[in-house]
């Protein structure tokens, strides 16, 4: 399915579960909640198959990483699983192609996992470039923003305070629990 065609059945499966939820007299982010816990189980979809790219990332897995992301299914997860699988490797002629076709791709839409990259390559200078183009672009990315392992290293950084305080969110030592 093509990625707009993914996003019309998420919208109208987003729409059904708050219908149910408000018919039920139930909170609907809980049935958004399992709408989305469903949604982990469809098979082949390349966003869930990007997710465990970064999942073997963090785990260190690098190669894992790379096989993974081969073998998703041409398309913008694929090009930002490979963005980060290959950053863990000894290619780095092959890290800086896989960037560099990222941004020429999709540099607006993704500009969030582009920051991400730049994090886990340990460049903060550019990291923070493309955390201000996401913020520009209004990525939903952003909203990751204090809980992404790839930018909380720099949450030190008084670059990063100044973000969160621009997009209006408290700075990683500011952040409190909900109540």
């Amino acid at each position: 399915m093509a990625t707009f065609e993914w996003i019309i059945v998420l919208l109208l499966g987003a729409a059904l579960l708050a219908a149910l939820a408000r018919r039920l007299g139930a909170p609907y982010p809980t049935f958004l909640a399992l709408g989305g816990m469903l949604l982990a189980f469809v098979p082949g979809s390349p966003f869930i198959a990007a997710g465990l790219v970064i999942i073997q990332i963090q785990r260190g897995e690098t190669g894992a990483a790379l096989i993974s992301a081969q073998q998703i299914r041409p398309g913008i997860w694929r090009d930002i699983a490979l963005a980060f699988a290959t950053q863990g490797g000894d290619d780095h002629a092959a890290a800086d192609a896989a960037v560099k076709s990222l941004i020429e791709k999709s540099a607006d839409g993704s500009a969030y996992q582009i920051a991400e990259v730049y994090g886990l390559r340990k460049d903060p200078d550019s990291m923070f470039t493309w955390l201000d183009r996401a913020w520009d672009t209004r990525d939903s990315g952003i909203g990751r923003l204090l809980t992404d392992p790839f930018i909380l290293r720099y949450r030190n950084d008084p670059r990063f305070a100044a973000f969160c305080k621009k997009v209006g969110l408290p700075t990683a030592t500011d952040a409190k629990p909900m109540q």
